[in-house]
């Protein structure tokens, strides 16, 4: 990957697409769209895609961010007869099968095609597809086929020169991303410290910062992975991605993101409309804590009762330091607080169990109201 990086910083398209990582792709994808001598390459790459009839074919009508759509368009054949092609696409994290299934709904129109556009491929793709519960179908494609959409525009001698350049730099950057996609699988026997890692630490480098895709990408894995093990044994679990709100059905949310640059797993369990105990990740820190709603006037007291309950112990703290060292809690405003201990030298299995035995016995406190009373 060294040498890959060296080169791609020299890319003109790589240091146009550090300023939003997200949309770039989707606007390339849209200029390839609107300009004359690719437009209808691509709609016809895509057709072929979800097995439409693909010849003499006009990309008509490209639209950005219409309908919370990413990028959509039409096609015209010979008849005058029109198709609606939609792309959902996902750069920097996972689609998420609920938003797949509420985008779906609005194209219900048997004359348009949904293809989801991910580097990383999704757990419930089947056979290239996720069949929604309402019978619409997606097809996914991975960035490895936009490079092969690429390398069929690259072929075609009346595209201008410039473009030519254009679109085989930015083929350079599309394999470095499936470069990077590929080491953002979560090892069971790799160190949890994925921020102190080789990979990692290249891409820190100023001229690439790429580290928050990939740290972004190996905590949504490793979230992901924590979700269904407590999924598995506690069937009142949100679903993977949502951020448990007071007011919520379920009891148990696993989420993932990226702060201060490093990224985040994080799982809370509401305990009653007053509590919720959770467990957190971000960079080395292993957090146990409690977080309370605004204006709750008895923090100080649940923490003294949570503290002597032992619900702030580590099983790994004989090998370890707590912090804050001198006692009391680290915080975020007024109603997050949390005590800590470092796990750089651990592995995904060893975090992984820590945080189900963790889960396990967040659980039995909300079965005991009187730990808490």
């Amino acid at each position: 990957m060294k040498n890959t990086l060296e080169q791609i910083k020299l890319s003109p398209i790589f240091n146009f697409s550090l300023s939003s990582k997200e949309l770039f792709h989707s606007n390339f994808l849209f200029w390839l769209c609107k300009e004359s001598s690719t437009k209808n390459i691509v709609g016809s790459y895509f057709a072929r895609k979800l097995e439409w009839a693909n010849e003499n074919l006009e990309l008509i009508l490209p639209e950005r961010e219409t309908e919370n759509i990413d990028l959509m368009f039409e096609l015209l054949d010979k008849n005058q007869q029109k198709r609606k092609i939609v792309i959902e696409n996902k750069v920097k994290s996972l689609p998420y099968q609920g938003q797949l299934i509420e985008y779906a709904k609005s194209f219900s129109d048997e004359n348009t095609g949904l293809i989801l556009l991910s580097l990383s491929k999704p757990d419930f793709i089947k056979n290239g597809c996720y069949q929604t519960p309402d019978g619409y179908t997606w097809r996914y494609l991975s960035y490895m086929d936009i490079v092969e959409l690429l390398e069929e525009l690259l072929s075609f001698a009346s595209i201008q020169p410039y473009h030519s350049e254009i679109i085989a730099d930015y083929k350079r950057l599309i394999l470095l991303l499936t470069e990077i996609e590929s080491n953002c699988n979560i090892q069971q026997n790799e160190l949890f410290n994925f921020s102190s890692n080789q990979i990692c630490t290249l891409l820190r480098d100023k001229e690439v910062k790429l580290h928050d895709l990939y740290l972004k990408k190996k905590h949504e894995q490793f979230a992901l992975i924590i979700h269904r093990e407590i999924k598995n044994r506690y069937l009142q679990t949100a679903a993977f991605g949502t951020v448990l709100k007071w007011n919520d059905d379920k009891i148990i949310s696993v989420w993932h993101g990226m702060t201060r640059s490093e990224g985040l797993t994080d799982i809370k369990i509401k305990i009653n409309d007053q509590l919720i105990l959770g467990i957190q990740l971000q960079g080395i820190q292993y957090r146990l804590y409690a977080e309370f709603p605004a204006g709750v006037t008895t923090a100080q007291t649940t923490l003294e009762k949570l503290s002597t309950s032992g619900f702030f112990s580590f099983s790994k703290a004989s090998m370890r330091s707590i912090y804050p060292k001198k006692g009391g809690y680290n915080k975020f405003g007024t109603t997050f607080f949390y005590r800590y201990i470092r796990v750089n030298d651990l592995t995904v299995w060893e975090v992984t169990q820590e945080i189900l035995k963790d889960v396990d016995r967040i659980i039995q406190i909300r079965s005991n109201k009187n730990v808490i009373r």
